[in-house]
């Protein structure tokens, strides 16, 4: 079987797709294309100016806190419940003592996980708090969004592109992008060749390939300034299968989830089957030996990354948080993948099963 996660490489192509509109453009002035989703927050930290006390979840990674750490916001954090809901105790509290002016809030796994405290979110906006949505992880999900100022999101997490994110409002943005003067392109067009050719022979290019996509990261950790997103992503953009991407994730995901949950005592799942309208990013598990169980995957081929380990700037203990990033761990169910390689992920993980803890 060939390997299964890591880096995207795969690129199916459609005719021509409008993808600014299919994620909610009403005009050309209400989104702006840029490098990254730490890009993204940059620029959203310089639009909402001397807003200076942010309420973010809990569970969340080091960049969507860093752009707010450099430009010195007061940091707080609420916590979340076990199936990934905000926990609106949290959420009140910080609210009532601590007035800030802006909440980031993330849908996870592509499932409307924000439902529980749009009310509390909504009174928030009406008192004049800037709402903010990071649409990484349920980009393609239809009705999730909340009735937020201002969206972020990067654009990296559900195929394969050089760089990408955006930041969008139901109002103008006026913001000043720099041309990323880096080879992001150049590097990316011959590690996505690279890795094809390798999945599809089994060649010697993996060492070549993983010190490409190495400088891919390099380049994308700059957030010196705000950078506008390369001619190949966005040219990759206008052109996705959507429908095809959309379709391959629901029947993945749904087919690990009744394996899961019929035939594996050490993992528990995380989130529920997937019904109409949610697209998921990945399929989320609890392993009771997360080390152990990675490390027997990857040695099977099967690549199944930690979303998130817990940012150092997180102080303090958050029960539930603290859980997902010590025991959650991802398993690929990706458009790059069909029945035959979820079975095959079901074979690994029956084998699993009778490893001894």
């Amino acid at each position: 079987m060939r390997e299964i996660g890591s880096d995207f490489w795969e690129i199916r192509e459609c005719e021509t797709y409008d993808f600014l509109s299919f994620i909610g453009k009403k005009s050309s002035d209400n989104i702006v294309l840029l490098k990254s989703g730490r890009n993204a927050i940059k620029a959203l930290c310089e639009v909402i100016g001397n807003r200076k006390i942010v309420l973010l979840p809990a569970f969340t990674c080091s960049t969507v806190i860093e752009p707010f750490c450099d430009s010195n916001f007061e940091i707080l954090y609420y916590d979340i419940n076990e199936d990934f809901t905000i926990d609106t105790d949290s959420l009140n509290h910080l609210i009532a003592n601590e007035k800030p002016n802006l909440i980031l809030v993330h849908s996870y796994w592509g499932f409307n996980t924000c439902r529980d405290a749009n009310l509390i979110l909504q009174q928030f906006r009406n008192s004049g708090g800037v709402l903010v949505e990071d649409l990484t992880q349920s980009l393609f999900s239809e009705n999730v969004r909340l009735e937020a100022d201002y969206y972020v999101s990067s654009l990296q997490k559900f195929f394969a592109i050089p760089n990408g994110g955006f930041i969008m409002s139901k109002n103008q943005l006026n913001i000043e992008k720099e041309n990323d003067k880096s080879d992001i392109d150049e590097i990316a067009s011959k590690t996505f060749m690279l890795k094809k050719d390798y999945m599809a022979y089994k060649n010697d290019a993996k060492a070549q390939f993983k010190e490409g996509y190495k400088k891919i990261n390099a380049i994308m950790e700059d957030n010196s300034a705000i950078y506008g997103i390369s001619q190949m992503s966005e040219h990759i953009l206008n052109r996705l299968d959507i429908g095809y991407i959309k379709e391959q994730r629901i029947k993945n995901y749904n087919y690990l989830h009744d394996f899961v949950n019929e035939n594996c005592k050490k993992l528990h799942v995380a989130m529920p089957k997937v019904r109409q309208g949610t697209v998921p990013l990945y399929f989320p598990v609890f392993a009771k030996s997360r080390s152990e169980f990675q490390a027997y995957m990857s040695e099977r081929d099967v690549y199944c990354p930690i979303i998130w380990s817990k940012p150092e700037m997180i102080k303090g203990s958050f029960p539930n948080a603290d859980k997902m990033y010590n025991n959650l761990i991802c398993i690929p169910i990706d458009q790059r993948y069909t029945e035959e390689d979820m079975k095959h992920i079901g074979e690994v993980l029956s084998d699993y099963e009778n490893v001894p803890i």
